[in-house]
């Protein structure tokens, strides 16, 4: 089983080494960085995402309220559980950490057991959505290819393969670019189904985050 990977953003570089030990040492897999700005490079250079990410809020270059509004605003990362280190977290703090989206604060010193737990929970938190999700979109699509079956007897089901590249155009209308069938023959015009399929796609995971051209591989 994969571990699921930390990424770690913390000035102190005492205090970067001794939570990256305790989390290595609790099987997770640790990014580090000391600074938001240094972050957003490991983030920008990742073939995957991190499963969670524990920063603290006051660093130079970049503070832990940048990178968490940069996290939350891109539509690849957004889903990234955020955890907050705080010296104090005041109601102000709290307030607009919040605001930004964030999942949890941990106030220093650190209560390893706690933190722990909180990165577990989120990520189990988050495994499920992702999940529930996932069989959401796969029921909304079989049932909608379903009503283009050719025959009563020919239903889709999750072995059956259709793949559409769909990207917004100038209008920002849905532009089939790239298509592939599996083996079969359908007799429904395979342009409108990916382009419904698409327009389903997107009001699952919420339009707001598709404000530019962004390529969707169903």
């Amino acid at each position: 089983m994969d571990k699921d990977t930390i990424l770690l953003v913390e000035d102190n570089e005492s205090i970067l080494f001794n939570l990256s030990l305790m989390l290595k040492f609790n099987d997770f897999n640790v990014l580090t960085a000391t600074n938001g700005r240094e972050a957003l490079k490991i983030l920008d250079n990742s073939i995957s995402r991190p499963d969670l990410i524990v920063s603290d809020i006051i660093m130079p270059k970049m503070d832990g309220y940048e990178l968490l509004e940069k996290v939350s605003s891109n539509p690849k990362w957004n889903m990234i559980p955020f955890i907050f280190l705080s010296a104090k977290a005041s109601q102000d703090e709290i307030r607009q950490g919040k605001l930004l989206g964030v999942d949890d604060y941990i106030t220093k010193p650190i209560d390893e057991e706690l933190l722990l737990s909180l990165i577990r929970s989120k990520i189990r938190k988050i495994r499920q959505v992702e999940v529930d999700l996932k069989n959401k979109i796969e029921s909304e699509l079989i049932s909608e290819l379903n009503q283009y079956a050719d025959l009563p007897t020919r239903k889709f089901d999750k072995n059956t393969i259709c793949a559409f590249i769909v990207e917004w155009d100038e209008n920002f209308e849905p532009k089939v670019m790239k298509r592939f069938i599996g083996t079969g023959t359908f007799n429904f015009d395979i342009n409108s189904i990916a382009i419904k399929l698409f327009r389903i796609l997107i009001s699952l995971f919420n339009q707001q985050e598709f404000i530019s051209p962004e390529l969707v591989l169903l």
